[in-house]
C-alpha cells in the first residue's frame, strides 16, 4: 500500500488546516507554492489507489472469506 511520506503529511494537514498555498510553502520552507501542488497531486494518486484497492479487496471479499460451514461432531 502506499504510504505517505513526512513531507507529504505535513503539506496536507497545514492544507487542512484552511491556510492558502503560498503561506503554507513559507511556512514549510519551500520555494514556491508549486512545489505545494506536487506534494498535493501526490497525496491526491495516493489516496485514488488506496481507494481502488478497497473497492477491488470488497469485491473480492466473498471469495477471500467464505463462511465457514458449522458441522456439528457427532
Amino acid at each position: 500500500m502506499c504510504k505517505l511520506s513526512k513531507r507529504e503529511t505535513e503539506v496536507m494537514k497545514i492544507l487542512l488546516e484552511g491556510v492558502v498555498p503560498s503561506a503554507a510553502a513559507k511556512q514549510l520552507g519551500l520555494s514556491s507554492e508549486k512545489e505545494i501542488g506536487v506534494y498535493k497531486s501526490r497525496v491526491k494518486r495516493k489516496i485514488f489507489i488506496a481507494e481502488q484497492f478497497l473497492k477491488e479487496m470488497k469485491a473480492y471479499r466473498k471469495v477471500l472469506y467464505k463462511p465457514r460451514e458449522y458441522k456439528p461432531q457427532t
